[in-house]
């Protein structure tokens, strides 16, 4: 149900061409296309979701996952260097531009997304063992996350969840999309270490930034995203195939003993079934006892 919109809108609402744009003065061309958007959002009161409707330009350098309409959108801009080329190998490809769409994808089931269902409602509907689930193997990323500090402050573990499960889950199904597609255009061969390092490699050069003390400390107290260092360091260091490449020993911090885990691989789950068959005959004594 997942909807994927990549580039830019199709289509692009008509009260864009409502309005003259003045070259000699910006505050002016700013102010009416403000007025514009104010009177197009309310126009569609009452009227149906439009389910390929943007909320991010296609210049801007980013992708987001709306809930409200279950679609990811993937704005042209980030479709280039250094997060995509396709001169780029396959492996640097899958640590950019991938990741960052898996990212998003993953939104859809972070702390908030789960809360909507496949056409966009906000409710329960997740059974009741899968929601205490959720929330135990989520608590140890929030632990994790809360042990991080920079600049003297400490990260907020449960304020930045959400992004950090996203983090988490875009690395995974990057690095499963990745090993499923070299296998298929390889005769049945993984990856080889070499490879899989660039794909990590990559998956951190996303995040390269240089920060001053002050922007750091700001970040942590108002950013729901956890700072870049934490954005590389977090995902990889619960991942035993990045373990396994670079050869971090068991119990360092790269490689710790405990790992979280929130989302497996998508098999069915014995425990899922065991869960529905417990609901089954739950609902079958009700009705023996009416």
């Amino acid at each position: 149900s997942i909807d994927f919109n990549i580039g830019s809108p199709d289509r692009w609402p008509a009260i864009w061409d409502s309005y003259n744009v003045d070259p000699t003065n910006y505050f002016q061309n700013s102010m009416l296309a403000y007025h514009a958007k104010q009177v197009w959002k309310l126009s569609q009161v009452d009227k149906p979701v439009d389910r390929k409707e943007w909320s991010m330009r296609a210049s801007e350098v980013n992708a987001y996952y709306d809930n409200g309409v279950t679609a990811l959108f993937v704005p042209a801009a980030v479709l280039q260097a250094p997060f995509f080329s396709q001169n780029y190998s396959a492996e640097r490809n899958f640590g950019g531009i991938a990741t960052v769409m898996g990212h998003e994808f993953t939104h859809g089931f972070d702390d908030t997304g789960r809360k909507y269902d496949a056409k966009s409602r906000l409710r329960q509907w997740w059974d009741k063992p899968a929601v205490n689930k959720f929330r135990a193997h989520s608590k140890c990323i929030s632990d994790l996350y809360e042990g991080f500090t920079i600049a003297d402050a400490e990260v907020d573990g449960n304020g930045t969840l959400g992004e950090n499960i996203a983090d988490m889950g875009g690395l995974k199904i990057s690095l499963m999309a990745y090993e499923d597609l070299h296998e298929k255009e390889h005769g049945g061969h993984a990856p080889s270490n070499e490879d899989k390092r660039t794909f990590f490699v990559a998956f951190a050069q996303n995040w390269c930034d240089k920060e001053r003390y002050k922007s750091q400390q700001e970040e942590v107290l108002t950013d729901e995203h956890s700072p870049d260092i934490f954005r590389v360091n977090g995902p990889v260091s619960q991942s035993h195939e990045f373990a396994k490449v670079f050869g971090c020993p068991a119990g360092s911090p790269m490689n710790p003993h405990k790992k979280c885990v929130l989302w497996k691989d998508s098999k069915p789950s014995e425990q899922l079934a065991t869960w529905r068959r417990r609901k089954a005959m739950g609902a079958l004594r009700d009705v023996l006892h009416r």
